[in-house]
């Protein structure tokens, strides 16, 4: 939704309350790294650039799913941000899946 994690003050004659929507704070950065790596994926000449995104992420992939397991609770919803949420998440796993090679 257009409005998450922002907060929008109701007009001066209405009674309604103020709406807050809290976002999660690896939310829009987990989106671009997920863009990044399938970006990355789909280019055939695999710059430097790339390869330093997925050392990266490679190294920081436990992390990364510790903050995602925190705020686990707001992925389980039937709302619209938590299935915002639930794509995020999906889509980082699959470019992780299809652009990393992770050493456990």
């Amino acid at each position: 939704m257009v409005l998450d994690g922002y907060t929008v003050a109701t007009p001066p004659n209405s009674a309604g309350p103020e709406i807050k929507k809290k976002s999660c704070l690896w939310e829009q950065p987990l989106l671009g790294v997920a863009n990044s790596l399938l970006v990355a994926k789909q280019d055939s000449f695999g710059g430097p650039e790339d390869a330093a995104i997925k050392d990266k992420v490679r190294e920081h992939y436990k992390a990364i799913l510790r903050a995602i397991r925190r705020d686990l609770p707001k992925l389980l919803p039937a709302t619209e941000h938590a299935d915002h949420l639930r794509y995020t998440v999906i889509k980082f796993l699959v470019a992780v899946g299809e652009g990393c090679k992770l050493n456990e």
